[in-house]
């Protein structure tokens, strides 16, 4: 009797056990980025690219993309949605058969050039080097495109895949230890406020 009782108590503490175990689902972290976009140059390239940016997850908003814009502002979760499954969404989109689409995002971290941080930055960018590119636009003032690789997606998985801006930022922006307490941007395109 006293071990079905024992029994009992275990099997009541299971499961509770068993979901405090569980991680916490991420705090939402919302964004609107701007990504750069080349062979977006005609309405059939802006409607495939928008709709097909519109199925990742996450995603609720894609504006300012025009034929000539050269730019799209894209508003997701980050802590659902990477921006490599952005730019992979991007890439996919192929009308009529069609050339394929590339994007790549904007950074500046304006001290890169002082002292020994060019050396520390551009360690950072190589550990990432199987997800992204990392051109220099400009060194003095810090300036880079970053280029997404293709990505093959884990069918399932609910959280981001591939390459997130954190990547970046947390290791360049964060105080050390944690990182090198540097400035660190991502370059926006603003939306014209209405009547402007």
């Amino acid at each position: 009797m006293k071990h079905l009782h024992l029994l009992a108590i275990a099997g009541l503490l299971l499961p509770a056990t068993l979901a405090g175990a569980q991680k916490p689902a991420p705090k939402p972290h919302p964004v609107k980025a701007t990504f750069y976009l080349t062979g977006v140059n005609s309405a059939a390239a802006v409607k495939a690219v928008t709709a097909s940016v519109l199925k990742a997850p996450s995603v609720t908003g894609v504006t300012r993309l025009t034929p000539t814009s050269g730019f799209a502002i894209i508003a997701f979760n980050t802590h659902r949605t990477s921006y490599h499954q952005i730019a992979q969404a991007i890439a996919a989109a192929s009308p009529d058969g069609g050339p394929r689409f590339a994007a790549t995002v904007r950074i500046q971290i304006p001290q890169y050039a002082e002292g020994e941080n060019a050396g520390k930055i551009d360690a950072i960018f190589l550990r990432r080097a199987r997800f992204v590119r990392v051109e220099t636009l400009d060194k003095a003032k810090g300036l880079f495109a970053i280029h997404f690789l293709p990505l093959r997606e884990k069918p399932g998985v609910t959280r981001p895949q591939g390459f997130n801006l954190g990547q970046f930022g947390h290791p360049v922006r964060d105080m050390p230890p944690k990182g090198l307490g540097l400035k660190f941007r991502v370059i926006r395109e603003r939306t014209p406020k209405p009547g402007k």
